[in-house]
C-alpha cells in the first residue's frame, strides 16, 4: 500500500508543478512577452493561452484525484474535523484548491471574451485584459499558499524527522 500512496503523492506533486508552473510561464514569460511586443491582440497569443486552458483542466482532475486519495488515506484525516493544525492545513490547501479552481475557470471564460472583443477591436478589451492578467496572478498567490500549507503539513506529519 505505502508503494501506491507514494505513486499518487509523485503524481500529485507533479500534476501541481505542471498545473501552477503553466500559470506561471502565461504570467511571466508569454503575457509580458506579447505586451513588449505589442502583440497581445494577436492570434498566436490568444491561441497560446487557449492551449494552457486545456492542459490545466487535465492537471487540475488529476490533482484532485490524487489529493482526494491521498487524503482519504491518511491517518490524520478525519471528515469535518480542523481541531489539529494538520487538519487546518488540510482545509487551507482544500480552500485554495477550490479558489484556484474557481479563479482557472473565470480565466477561461475571460480569455474568450478578451478573443472576441481583439477580433472585434472592441475597446473593451484593454480592461478585459487587466482583469485576466490580475486573476491569472491572484490564482499563482493562491497555490503557493496552498504549497506553503502542505509544506506545513509534512512537518505536522513527522515533526523533526520522528
Amino acid at each position: 500500500m505505502d508503494f501506491v500512496l507514494w505513486i499518487f503523492r509523485v503524481l500529485h506533486v507533479g500534476a501541481v508543478v505542471v498545473w501552477v508552473g503553466g500559470v506561471v510561464s502565461l504570467v511571466m514569460i508569454l503575457n509580458p512577452s506579447a505586451e513588449h511586443e505589442d502583440q497581445t491582440r494577436s492570434a498566436m497569443a490568444m491561441t497560446m493561452q487557449k492551449r494552457y486552458f486545456g492542459f490545466w483542466v487535465i492537471w487540475l482532475l488529476v490533482v484532485l484525484a490524487s489529493g482526494a486519495v491521498l487524503t482519504t488515506f491518511s491517518p490524520q484525516f478525519a471528515w469535518f474535523d480542523y481541531s489539529t493544525p494538520w487538519r487546518k492545513l488540510l482545509g487551507v490547501k482544500q480552500l485554495s484548491f477550490l479558489l484556484v479552481a474557481l479563479y482557472t475557470w473565470q480565466a477561461k471564460r475571460l480569455l474568450g471574451l478578451l478573443e472576441r472583443s481583439a477580433r472585434a477591436d472592441v475597446e473593451s478589451f484593454k480592461g478585459l485584459r487587466t482583469t485576466y492578467v490580475a486573476l491569472t496572478k491572484r490564482i499563482i498567490v493562491i497555490a503557493l499558499i496552498a504549497l506553503l500549507s502542505s509544506a506545513a503539513m509534512v512537518v505536522y506529519q513527522h515533526p523533526f524527522g520522528q
